[in-house]
């Protein structure tokens, strides 16, 4: 029997996204049982797991003797109890735990995502020794007559009499695109039931014999790689092989020759990104020089920031960077000169960018197509889940929200009128006494043709709910002062400016324990509040926006570029995030994905190729009403190339190893 235990979101509140265990008994011919688990566990935070079995009940382990040991370098344990009954098991992944005998018997595996497979022979008598091969989830087993093996393919746990027939070679080899230091290739799936994975072998000529030595890449799943990092105009000769559950690799397909273009241009800057006050990582569309990318003298910050070292990795396109004078907020220019790519080519290049301390969650509707948000599931930070209500995202470039030297972009939602016009929650629920304080913006305008009169209101309430824990925006009322911010319906305080329909107002709330503080339209980050409120704010679990006016059903407010942060600066700095890569197919530029957190893309509509991991990592790619297009699993060293299905990619979410720092992200159109 085979079944899989999904725990969905219930561990959610332990900052675990996903939990599955696959479960397989299969019986033997000699009276004895296989059964094997494995745990697939995805979480937001680093956890230690403790897989266990319980010996017996409350009054005893009824006799168990439990014993340790290792065998063909796997942890393993024996259960020995009557009539020489045995539960003989190996801990397959990962290596190297311990196993403390007891009861429970257990052994603890830690990290920020983590795969446990354990395979046991339950039976009577002497156990039989296991023989392993391989490594990881590609490890096979053989026990009395029987190979275990984990298809990454098919995501099942396979037992049986193992074949020594190999697979079909890969027909197809072709590559889909050719850069100066880049090759992606694709080739047919292979048909067989059995197919575990794929290997590629790169040469440098047509009758090279695939190795271990020229293996670039083992355990690909899908049936496309991307190989980087390459030399410009350089002829390389590939082929791919297949594997099936058993281990047993298929011929070489025909090897495919392929020349990477001539590189005539020096490399640019994609992006930067502020990891602290004192550190950069900075992306480049191509490999660059070690040498010339490690000369802080080829940086320059403006407004006064310096550059103190860099460091990066021949070939690479990522480099991180101490440097000093970063001021929260403000807006500078990294300029490099005299960075040299692997074909000695140099350029000057600039990119603008800014640090803002703790975390800055921004949702600017520029993602959402002309229409209902209801479901969308866009957005930058680690929001929990898609918008629901029914207010509209409308196109406004003919007259963007501004305000203060901020722009609120191409579209914005116009909220339906009622307490649910739109409402989002967030991954993380702030205590306003325990982490504040915390800072909520957004742009608001109101129709210049709709005649408002008192008591019409747009509101932004700090809740995923209705109105749960507190309120801010406006409310139009006699003799001016038409904001208003209030708490469980509780004392309102109104104050500010007068309203006037057709123009845009930066509201700006701040949060902490008893007091909630408003700004409008502030013009410096030591402007005094508007007004105060003086009431206990209590908690943060998401946003809800609403609108309420003489008109029932009309909705003449308009609201965009929504902040949540932690620090005035981060709220009302005009300088938003470069989350976006160019379509441009020559330069396949990439972006950066922080571990852990999703990465808004451009509607990526064909494929999408994430690389520099250095652990096992996973990739999940969405739509824009956030269900799931595609993921899949990367190891250290691998390229994974995405197909979309033509669905519009708009969200994609990376997690690997905690100590990796970014990935890179490349949308091709």
């Amino acid at each position: 029997g085979y079944a899989i235990v999904d725990g969905g979101s219930q561990y959610i509140n332990l900052g675990i996204t996903s939990a599955k265990r696959h479960f397989l008994v299969n019986y033997t011919s000699s009276n004895t049982a296989v059964i094997s688990t494995l745990d697939k566990l995805q979480d937001d935070t680093h956890h230690t797991y403790t897989w266990n079995i319980n010996l017996g009940d409350e009054e005893g382990n009824d006799g168990i003797v439990t014993e340790t040991g290792t065998e063909g370098g796997r942890s393993t344990f024996m259960l020995t109890g009557r009539d020489n009954g045995y539960v003989k098991g190996w801990v397959m992944h990962p290596v190297n735990v311990t196993v403390t005998a007891g009861d429970p018997l257990s052994f603890d595996v830690s990290g920020s995502n983590a795969d446990i497979w354990v395979v046991m022979l339950a039976g009577s008598g002497t156990p039989p020794q296991g023989a392993v091969n391989g490594n990881g989830l590609a490890s096979t087993i053989r026990i009395d007559g029987m190979t275990i093996a984990y298809n990454a393919i098919n995501n099942r746990i396979t037992a049986g009499s193992s074949d020594a027939t190999a697979p079909a070679a890969p027909s197809g080899l072709a590559a889909s695109s050719i850069g100066d230091h880049s090759v992606t290739l694709d080739w047919n799936d292979n048909a067989e039931n059995d197919l575990a994975s794929y290997s590629l072998y790169r040469g440098t000529s047509s009758d090279f014999s695939p190795s271990a030595d020229n293996r670039i890449a083992a355990g690909i799943v899908g049936s496309n790689y991307r190989d980087t990092r390459l030399p410009a105009a350089t002829t390389y000769y590939y082929n791919v092989t297949s594997l099936d559950t058993w281990g047993n690799e298929s011929a070489p397909s025909n090897a495919l020759r392929v020349e990477t273009e001539v590189d005539n241009t020096g490399p640019q800057i994609v992006s930067v990104t502020t990891v602290s006050a004192d550190s950069l990582v900075i992306v480049f569309n191509e490999p660059v020089d070690q040498a010339t990318a490690r000369n802080a003298a080829n940086y320059t910050i403006s407004n006064g920031a310096s550059v103190t070292s860099v460091a990066v990795g021949q070939g690479d396109t990522v480099a991180t960077m101490v440097v000093s004078g970063i001021s929260e907020g403000v807006n500078y220019t990294l300029t490099t000169t005299n960075i040299e790519d692997i074909s000695g080519n140099s350029s000057v290049d600039s990119k603008d960018f800014a640090y803002f301390y703790g975390f800055r969650y921004i949702e600017s509707f520029e993602q959402y197509d002309t229409d209902t948000i209801d479901g969308c599931n866009g957005g930058d930070g680690p929001w929990r889940s898609p918008w629901n209500g029914t207010s509209e995202v409308i196109d406004v470039s003919s007259s963007p929200l501004s305000v203060g030297g901020i722009d609120g972009g191409s579209k914005a939602l116009r909220i339906a009128w009622g307490n649910s016009g739109a409402s989002r929650s967030l991954a993380t629920e702030y205590s306003i006494a325990n982490d504040g304080p915390i800072y909520i913006s957004y742009l608001m305008r109101g129709d210049a043709d709709y005649s408002y009169a008192d008591g019409d209101i747009c509101r932004l309430y700090t809740t995923s709910g209705n109105w749960d824990w507190g309120f801010f925006g406006m409310q139009k009322s006699a003799g001016g002062g038409d904001f208003i911010a209030s708490n469980y319906y509780k004392q309102n305080s109104t104050g500010g400016p007068a309203f006037e329909a057709g123009l845009t107002y930066l509201v700006v709330a701040r949060l902490v324990k008893d007091t909630m503080s408003i700004w409008v339209s502030p013009q410096s980050n030591s402007a005094d509040p508007s007004f105060i409120h003086y009431e206990s704010f209590n908690q943060l679990p998401g946003i809800g926006l609403t609108n309420k006016t003489k008109t029932n059903g009309k909705s003449p407010f308009v609201i965009d570029r929504i902040i949540i942060g932690q620090s005035f600066a981060s709220v009302t700095s005009g300088f938003d995030p470069q989350w976006l890569p160019t379509n441009d197919k020559k330069k396949r530029a990439p972006s950066i994905a922080h571990h852990g957190n999703a990465l808004r893309v451009s509607n990526a509509k064909n494929e999408l190729l994430i690389e520099g991991f250095t652990g096992t990592t996973q990739i999940v790619l969405f739509d824009a009403a956030g269900r799931i297009i595609e993921q899949r699993f990367a190891g250290k060293g691998e390229s994974l190339l995405l197909p979309t299905g033509g669905k519009g990619c708009r969200f994609v979410w990376v997690k690997g190893p905690e100590k990796q720092q970014t990935f890179r992200l490349v949308v091709t159109e």
